[in-house]
């Protein structure tokens, strides 16, 4: 990209095509959300369409089942807002379906909650110090949780299966679960980075198995049932860990990335799917967990990395990019003997 950029997301709905957006983030032009194809030997990626977006992109969520939709965070200077898009792929244009608005004007992320049904439409939103759920086939607010613990909230993520309706954020240096269906709160981990917490994301076969990064440099994996310590701690970055993502189809494998410029990949095989028991201890985690490789390939922080929603073709779910502030974005592969070994895990 010629501008700067913090925002990458893959299109979740496109599931025959390693297909991402990117949102730049500057102040002295238009911005503008760029959609990248990428081929599936990951040797060409073709910027396929930009769309015009008049404010700075801070954040984006793909639709998890209608490859056409996209919600983007913005900075309209002094107010965060969120937009529900439509992606018109012949016009290049982005159709404003609805807008998420907050009295604070301090949305800072929008979540698209999982579902089995077959079509998404309860968001939340977060901000400073409160979360709304919303209802957006009417653009209706369904919930509002404004609790004195919600102080400095940046982040979340939703639970999957039994657990969808469990919604953890962080508050800082905190994180806490919420039951949005009994509007009430299930958990709190205090002081769970020395620093702010930056990025959570669940295990996508285990609802209730999450990991974290932050300020303190560490990527920590919790249970949230059993949440007293990590039942994992990672370190491999040398500064903020700003992101952290697992494969959607094989949960072992974990990147992470950081203002250093660095992206990680991780095989975390204690905590995957088809280890039989979730260790309680550190000294029961086994040592086949391990740093699979360091990418060196940006010079600026790496705010955004995302894998590939694409699962019709034998390799597409290894591929992976990464989106540095200077607008590099940059696409890789899990190295062939890791992807055939996650192959052989089931």
């Amino acid at each position: 990209m010629s501008d700067k950029a913090r925002s990458l997301v893959s299109q979740i709905g496109e599931k025959s095509l390693n297909r991402f957006f990117v949102g730049t983030t500057t102040i002295n032009s238009p911005n503008q959300i760029h959609h990248i194809d990428v081929s599936e030997d990951v040797s060409t990626i073709d910027r396929v369409a930009v769309y015009d977006h008049t404010h700075e992109i801070w954040q984006m969520a793909a639709c998890p089942l209608n490859k056409d939709l996209l919600i983007t965070v913005y900075n309209t200077v002094p107010e965060f807002k969120a937009s529900l898009w439509k992606i018109n792929e012949r016009s290049k244009k982005l159709e404003e379906l609805t807008q998420l608005s907050e009295p604070s004007g301090s949305i800072k992320s929008v979540l698209w909650q999982p579902t089995e049904e077959s079509e998404s439409r309860i968001v939340a939103s977060l901000s400073n110090s409160c979360i709304k759920l919303w209802d957006l086939t009417d653009s209706k607010e369904i919930l509002h949780i404004d609790s004195g613990e919600l102080n400095n909230l940046s982040t979340g993520c939703w639970h999957k299966y039994v657990l969808q309706d469990l919604l953890t954020v962080a508050c800082g240096p905190d994180i806490i679960g919420f039951d949005t269906r009994q509007k009430s709160k299930s958990y709190t981990i205090k002081s769970s980075c020395y620093g702010d917490v930056r990025d959570l994301e669940v295990n996508p076969n285990i609802p209730y198995i999450f990991v974290s990064g932050g300020d303190d440099c560490l990527i920590k994996f919790w249970d949230q049932r059993n949440y007293s310590k990590p039942l994992k701690i990672l370190k491999k970055n040398a500064h903020w860990v700003w992101a952290v993502k697992y494969n959607p189809r094989f949960d072992s494998l974990v990147l992470s990335s950081s203002t250093d410029g660095s992206v990680a990949l991780w095989n975390v095989q204690s905590l995957a799917f088809k280890n039989p028991s979730i260790p309680r201890k550190d000294s029961a985690v086994k040592s086949t967990d391990r740093l699979i490789k360091t990418y060196d390939d940006h010079e600026d922080s790496v705010y955004s990395i995302c894998w590939s929603a694409c699962d019709e073709r034998t390799w597409d779910w290894a591929t992976f990019a990464s989106l540095s502030y200077d607008g590099r974005v940059v696409v890789n592969r899990v190295p062939e003997a890791d992807a055939r070994q996650a192959l052989g895990a089931l």
